[in-house]
């Protein structure tokens, strides 16, 4: 008997053991995972940040640049575009003027529909949207013939009006009665609250904007038909676009509007739009 006593004895020692060594190697591997967590979240935290201050540090750089090229030679006729390499992180700043989009407060009816059509979006869906934004940004509750006021947006279920005032801002788009998200996406890179005019720069214009000014104005010579579309303003407002990317290719944007002051040696350029994704 005291054989078979110590028998049992020896194996449930051994038992004991093979479990605690078990539940060693567990708690090991669960905090090997954890630091290796850590360190894969560390380094991610390191790359950003890295990555967030080229994107800020070239986009200073670029609007630097834009003001030195605007005291020697005014607007230019061409968005330039630039590469940058600071140490291992390469970041790309792609230059728009906002005088080369079509502006939702003050281009015309005719244009803001030639612009829908353009991007492929249906002629009737289009003309409506067009009236639509009218009935937005005017400051009546008469509605246009295609357009939306109150009860309309009412009838669609939308806790909200039409705003009867100016676009602050192109994202105000999206709550137009009928622009859907697909919708806003295609028009969103071609309009613009900056360029305050009725016409747009076409020497600054993208191809799409261009022919949606094209498609109105058609064959036709007339100056006057022109004026109203076309504008000779630019060089004073841009969205600045800087995408920064690591070795790893985790990247930071940076987007942008910038207003260059003129003759103002003391703050020669204004923030009005700053966004990062």
């Amino acid at each position: 008997m005291k054989s078979i006593h110590k028998t049992h004895s020896k194996g449930f020692a051994l038992i004991t053991v093979l479990w605690i060594t078990a539940f060693l190697t567990v708690i090991a591997g669960s905090v090997s995972y954890q630091a290796r967590a850590s360190l894969s979240l560390a380094t991610n935290v390191v790359a950003g940040f890295k990555t967030k201050h080229a994107a800020e540090g070239t986009l200073l750089l670029t609007i630097d640049t834009l003001i030195k090229r605007d005291a020697l030679q005014g607007f230019h006729l061409k968005n330039p575009n630039f590469n940058y390499e600071l140490d291992d992180i390469a970041v790309y700043v792609e230059v728009a003027d906002e005088s080369g989009k079509i502006d939702l407060n003050l281009a015309s009816v005719d244009l803001i529909r030639s612009l829908f059509v353009t991007v492929g979006v249906d002629e009737k869906v289009g003309s409506s949207i067009a009236d639509a934004i009218a009935d937005w940004r005017d400051q009546d509750n008469l509605k246009r013939v295609d357009g939306a006021e109150d009860q309309d947006y009412a009838a669609n279920g939308l806790l909200y009006e039409a705003k009867d005032d100016e676009f602050d801002s192109i994202d105000e788009l999206s709550l137009v009665l009928g622009v859907t998200p697909e919708i806003f996406a295609r028009v969103k890179p071609y309009v613009t609250v900056f360029a305050q005019d009725i016409g747009v720069n076409t020497n600054l214009a993208s191809d799409v904007v261009k022919k949606a000014v094209q498609d109105i104005i058609g064959t036709s010579n007339s100056e006057e038909t022109s004026s109203d579309y076309i504008s000779s303003t630019g060089g004073l407002i841009y969205t600045l676009r800087a995408k920064a990317t690591g070795p790893s290719g985790l990247s930071t944007v940076i987007t942008s509007i910038v207003r260059l002051q003129r003759g103002n040696t003391f703050e020669p350029f204004a923030i009005l739009g700053w966004k990062q994704s």
